[in-house]
């Protein structure tokens, strides 16, 4: 009976590494679509030397950073006028 609890435990947890790998190859993949345009639109890469890979993180950063600016705005005065009070938190 142990054996046989062994092989299931073992056989589910590399299934969960398998989905996890699948999963991020899959978000990796629909981020980097997602940023190109815009670093192909902006010319970031020349800014980071060609090097893709960091134009798309600081393009990421830059997004990131937007997001996060926007929200403070909402969560103000100015966003509790434009939003009509209802951010709340």
């Amino acid at each position: 009976m142990g054996l046989s609890i062994a092989l299931r435990d073992n056989l589910l947890a590399g299934l969960v590494l398998v989905v996890a790998a699948l999963a991020l190859r899959i978000l990796f993949g629909w981020v980097s679509a997602a940023i190109d345009p815009i670093v192909t639109g902006t010319r970031l890469a020349t800014y980071t030397a060609n090097i893709e890979i960091a134009a798309q993180l600081l393009a990421i950063v830059v997004i990131l950073a937007f997001l996060v600016l926007l929200g403070a705005v909402a969560r103000w005065g100015v966003g509790e006028r434009v939003f009509g009070g209802s951010v709340g938190w």
